[in-house]
């Protein structure tokens, strides 16, 4: 197995950990943490490319060597979140021991659980630098383009940052990665049926070859759309997934997630009631938003700009009636 670190000492710079930790002891985490989180973010193709040069007696080129220094922050992060748990006991054929000494005793387990969340969100931030990173230098690391470029461009909000400058959410990727099988609902069931589904297509084939970025008088208006949609899109997912996230599905279990009191510790989860509200004042947001880009659209949308829209919705040949201006929206 190879790794992206050599020794325990070159995750100091980016991690409180002890230089005298046994190296040997981070392996199995840092060898999860590169499959769980690195080769889904680079792509295996550029990640075998990156772990060869790195493990090459050759020096790094001058491109993989900024790649390394973006990842490994990240990763000895994620490795060190999953070793808080996994670091302190042995198992053995007389079980599950805890490790301590005379001098030292292991934290209380709400310490380690808020080290743990500290490190994760810590690490899939800094993975989000990775991406914007990659993205930027995508003609360079044409492996990743090639790959999985278009994987992190697939929806109409695609990072955790611009996520929160609409509904806030601590520009957590983690969170925000969590949420997307709610946003894909969002998109499917709610926006493309306010605004059709061939307008979202075009919409996000805009965003997965950058054109949304464009100049041309066309471009800039797909731009004004995008914005004008992505607080709908930001409020409706929390909303659905205010009912989604709390629900865990493991093997034949389905239980409800919530934090307990533990070793002096108490983080009381939202009441039930509380949620309900946060969800009913997130969808009436998220819809107000949503009303706000149809009257946009209806405003700009003509024969050959957002025909899609126009033909279904405004044109009085798609179905004999002018349909603009009724909410014909999918049920949330």
């Amino acid at each position: 197995m190879k790794y992206l670190f050599k020794n325990t000492k070159e995750l100091t710079p980016f991690v409180k950990i002890h230089p005298e930790t046994n190296f040997e002891s981070l392996k199995p985490e840092l060898a999860w943490a590169q499959r769980s989180y690195i080769v889904k973010y680079l792509g295996s193709d550029q990640y075998e490319d990156l772990l060869a040069a790195y493990n090459s007696t050759d020096p790094l080129s001058d491109d993989n060597l900024a790649l390394l220094e973006k990842i490994q922050p990240a990763l000895a992060n994620l490795t060190i979140a999953h070793f808080v748990t996994t670091g302190q006991v042995t198992i053995s054929q007389l079980g599950v021991m805890i490790n301590s000494d005379q001098t030292k005793k292991t934290a209380f387990q709400w310490q380690k659980e808020e080290v743990s969340r500290e490190l994760f969100h810590k690490g899939f931030n800094l993975l989000e630098d990775v991406l914007k990173f990659l993205e930027s230098k995508k003609d360079v690391f044409t492996l990743w383009k090639n790959q999985s470029y278009t994987v992190f461009k697939e929806f109409l909000i695609n990072d955790a940052v611009t996520f929160s400058t609409h509904y806030q959410i601590q520009d957590s990727r983690r969170l925000f990665l969590a949420m997307r099988p709610a946003m894909k609902k969002v998109e499917i069931f709610t926006i493309s049926q306010a605004i059709s589904t061939g307008l979202l297509d075009k919409i996000k084939a805009k965003i997965k070859d950058d054109s949304i970025n464009g100049t041309a008088d066309t471009d800039l208006k797909y731009k004004s759309l995008l914005e004008l949609i992505q607080p709908a899109v930001a409020n409706l997912t929390i909303s659905r997934s205010l009912l989604e996230l709390p629900i865990v599905i493991q093997q034949d279990t389905v239980f409800l997630n919530e934090i307990a009191a533990t070793e002096g510790k108490t983080e009381k989860a939202p009441s039930i009631d509380l949620l309900a509200q946060l969800r009913d004042q997130t969808y009436q947001d998220g819809m107000a938003y949503l009303d706000m880009a149809v009257s946009w659209l209806k405003a700009n949308a003509t024969e050959t700009l957002f025909e899609d829209f126009y033909n279904q919705f405004m044109s009085t040949s798609s179905s004999g009636t002018n349909q603009a201006g009724k909410r014909i929206y999918g049920a949330f």
